[in-house]
């Protein structure tokens, strides 16, 4: 073994730091990679219907206040949080589900990943 293998991750690259462990029982940097795409895009999907209802509640209002040349800022922002807070508590559910499941698959692939 060289003196570069036994270098933190924070000293090395993450790369070399990979190389170098290679052949251990560690978890390889492609695993990680994957780990992080994979919450990345759970963070993605449960944030989407939310996102999406304040994208359209504010596209609405937007367009009632070009037409009705109202002009009140504040009146963008009170339908927007109600709808955001029901969008939310309607999903939650669901949003909870999806949490739970890949945080169950996370624990369960612990043995595989070490």
């Amino acid at each position: 073994m060289t003196d570069r293998e036994h270098l933190s991750p924070a000293i090395m690259p993450v790369r070399e730091f990979a190389v170098a462990r290679q052949g251990t029982d560690e978890m390889d940097l492609d695993s990680a990679v994957e780990l992080v795409r994979e919450a990345t895009q759970l963070a993605l999907v449960v944030a989407a219907p939310v996102l999406v209802v304040s994208l359209v509640v504010g596209l609405v209002i937007s367009l009632i206040q070009a037409v009705t040349q109202i002009q009140e800022q504040s009146l963008n922002f009170v339908p927007k949080i109600l709808l955001m807070t029901v969008t939310l508590l309607i999903l939650l559910p669901w949003v909870m589900q999806q949490i739970v499941d890949y945080t169950t698959s996370l624990f369960h692939g612990i043995p595989s990943n070490l």
